[in-house]
């Protein structure tokens, strides 16, 4: 590609425009003064009482007792969401989306996902408490307090900048196997990475016409963090 044309779409689908994520106004003090802190988990000492209370719903389900919960487009078997929340209690990343459509959905959970999709398993389990030992009501009880408490923040929308030279070594996610190279921060990087990798990979996800999202792994200092 020649020298205009990638200016060209530099500006386009980088200059001046946004990646977002909501957040727990519980986190917004530490956000303004830290930035984005990828390895630093919020459930860090509440770890343990997660795994206990996932356990219940996975033994139950081997017992052929499974629960289902309601997401936007689908209603996941209670294993696969502790599935994904175990995952989400070990990861070292944020990821960000492209779009500000994606945020309304975001945006009803209040205290972040993990916090909703806890209470909604823990509100299943409670309707057939006959299944439920003693220790498995004290064990939900314990964690529908800490969700309680975790959800009485409002949610707000962050932004980065695309421009961000924080994007440059950030994980782009296709959701196709493997991590792409990030072509998102300076104009430089831009073209290093689409001359490298070529546009016609990314072209459908700059334009609009898949969905992806950025998987940020280093730090974004607060200055870099824009709020609506």
């Amino acid at each position: 590609m020649e020298e205009k044309e990638l200016r060209k779409l530099y500006h386009k689908s980088v200059k001046d425009r946004n990646f977002y994520r909501v957040v727990s106004n519980e986190y917004l003090p530490k956000i303004r003064k830290k930035g984005l802190t990828p390895k630093e988990n919020p459930y860090q000492d509440f770890k343990d009482e997660f795994r206990k209370f996932f356990l219940i719903i996975e033994n139950l389900s081997r017992k052929g007792h499974a629960i289902h919960i309601k997401w936007a487009f689908e209603t996941p078997p209670g294993t696969r969401v502790t599935r994904i929340c175990r995952k989400d209690l070990r990861k070292n990343y944020i990821d960000l989306n492209p779009d500000k459509k994606h945020n309304s959905y975001y945006l009803k959970m209040k205290g972040g996902s993990m916090i909703s999709n806890v209470k909604d398993l823990a509100k299943q389990l409670l309707k057939n408490k006959s299944l439920l030992t003693k220790n498995n009501l004290i064990q939900i009880e314990k964690v529908l307090k800490f969700c309680d408490q975790k959800s009485k923040y409002k949610m707000s929308i962050i932004s980065i900048s695309r421009e961000s030279k924080y994007l440059e070594k950030a994980h782009f996610q296709h959701f196709g196997g493997k991590y792409w190279s990030s072509p998102f921060g300076r104009y430089e990087n831009f073209k290093k990475v689409i001359l490298r990798e070529g546009l016609r990979k990314y072209k459908p996800y700059l334009d609009g016409k898949k969905l992806f999202y950025i998987r940020v792994l280093r730090s974004v200092p607060a200055q870099e963090v824009h709020y609506k």
